[in-house]
């Protein structure tokens, strides 16, 4: 079981400011919005061993055993309401890198919000914001992550059938309080970067790393189901999609499907 004392040598600028270490809760997003509220700082984290009301992405559950990392982060960015968006592709990024950096497997980014290895889901982000017409008061970012557990052992076959875990890939148990740490630590350096210099070069990072770029998805929204080839990220972290008669739709939000891939220099794509 982590504790608070496990990451005293962080070494970060912001995040990780304060830990709040559970052995189970509801969800880690929703014990970070009451901190938030209460006024906790930016950079607060809430982790847990276990959820069990872990949500995904419209109001889907989110399967949270014992053996994961399950853990939100309190953010203070200032940003205008519509550039939220950039913060989940961030975080992706953040996840991507220190999965990558720690545990030495090749992932991919799944827009807007999955870290894939081949095809199968190990870890997912959802971010949630309070805010009025003018600026956000505060974001929680929510990071799961499927680590020292096989997903065919305690998931249902349909959802195990599309996840993998690091444990699984790696044929061995993680750290999870030195893999939290490096979420943390990678988190926090592109955050800052995010804030400093704006999104132009998280963005170049991010397509570096995006399995969706080049793929032909199918993208289930509010309004239905659009299917295009992806061809690049917007600066405010929207997908745009190549359609069969050759124009260009931007997508803000919705759950993206892969279909099959396609070579295509996606970064000459433009809409028209």
């Amino acid at each position: 079981m982590m504790d608070a004392d496990s990451f005293k040598e962080l070494g970060t600028c912001m995040l990780g400011s304060e830990f709040h270490v559970h052995r189970e809760v509801g969800s880690t997003n929703d014990v970070a919005k009451g901190l938030a509220r209460e006024g906790a700082g930016e950079g607060t984290v809430v982790i847990a061993g276990v959820q069990k009301g872990g949500k995904g992405r419209f109001g889907r559950e989110w399967l949270s055993p014992e053996g994961g990392v399950w853990m939100s982060v309190v953010l203070r960015p200032g940003l205008p309401p519509g550039d939220v968006p950039i913060l989940t592709l961030a975080g992706g990024l953040a996840l991507a890198k220190a999965i990558r950096g720690y545990c030495g497997l090749e992932v991919g980014i799944k827009w807007p919000n999955d870290i894939l290895i081949g095809e199968r889901k190990v870890a997912g982000i959802l971010t949630e914001a309070e805010m009025d017409s003018e600026r956000v008061h505060f974001a929680v970012m929510g990071m799961g992550i499927n680590a020292n557990f096989d997903p065919a052992e305690v998931f249902p076959p349909e959802v195990a059938a599309g996840a993998t875990s690091l444990m699984v890939e790696t044929g061995r148990e993680v750290d999870l309080p030195g893999l939290v740490m490096r979420v943390i630590q990678e988190l926090d350096a592109v955050y800052l970067d995010m804030l400093d210099a704006g999104p132009r070069g998280l963005l170049e990072e991010w397509k570096e790393l995006a399995s969706t770029l080049g793929r032909e998805v199918r993208v289930r929204t509010m309004k239905g189901s659009i299917e295009g080839r992806a061809v690049d990220i917007t600066p405010d972290g929207a997908l745009l999609l190549r359609m069969g008669d050759g124009r260009v739709v931007k997508v803000v939000a919705g759950e993206c499907i892969h279909l099959r891939y396609q070579e295509k220099d996606y970064k000459t794509e433009r809409p028209s």
